[in-house]
């Protein structure tokens, strides 16, 4: 079946690495979105604690949720971001960090400027929150919400690089 034009399928991707203590929150803020076309792919690059333990957890009960471990450790997120792109089947795919969340209407406000602007890379506002009293101490970038960006150069200079935070970005596979 043909998806319509503004059904948009998102991968997540979320490289990690001796996660344990943190992934449940950014699994969590996947598993809440407003926006339910979705795949969340969890990349692990050898974690030596329980990572894979708990992301098991999250996918005995959502198949949306899929765990891959990598054969060796790469020593960066390059290595399981460049894999999750590989075998994601999402029209955009979508990067997240183990120790970031992405608020509950995330991907509605992507989807939305993806088809408003017909964009092929969205750069989103990050905001950074102190960890106990969870108050915006600051919002990166400052002066806009989910800068688009258009052509294959854009998203070619993310995949071979990472100049771009890979927190938080949007793009399309094609």
């Amino acid at each position: 079946m043909e998806r319509l034009k503004n059904d948009i399928f998102f991968s997540i991707i979320i490289p990690v690495y001796n996660a344990e203590s943190m992934i449940n929150n950014a699994i969590l803020s996947v598993i809440n979105q407003s926006y339910a076309n979705w795949e969340l792919l969890i990349i692990d690059d050898c974690s030596i604690d329980n990572t894979r333990d708990v992301v098991l957890s999250f996918t005995i009960n959502n198949s949306k949720i899929k765990y891959f471990c990598l054969e060796k450790n790469s020593g960066n997120a390059k290595v399981p971001r460049d894999f999750g792109v590989s075998v994601s089947s999402g029209d955009y795919c979508v990067m997240l960090d183990s120790d970031d969340e992405l608020s509950n209407d995330y991907l509605m406000c992507i989807k939305e400027k993806i088809l408003n602007e017909s964009a092929d890379v969205i750069i989103s506002t990050m905001h950074i929150r102190d960890l106990i009293t969870r108050t915006i101490l600051n919002i990166l970038p400052s002066n806009q919400l989910h800068i688009p960006i258009n052509g294959k150069e854009a998203c070619r200079l993310i995949l071979s690089s990472w100049k771009f935070s890979g927190n938080g970005i949007a793009f399309t596979k094609k």
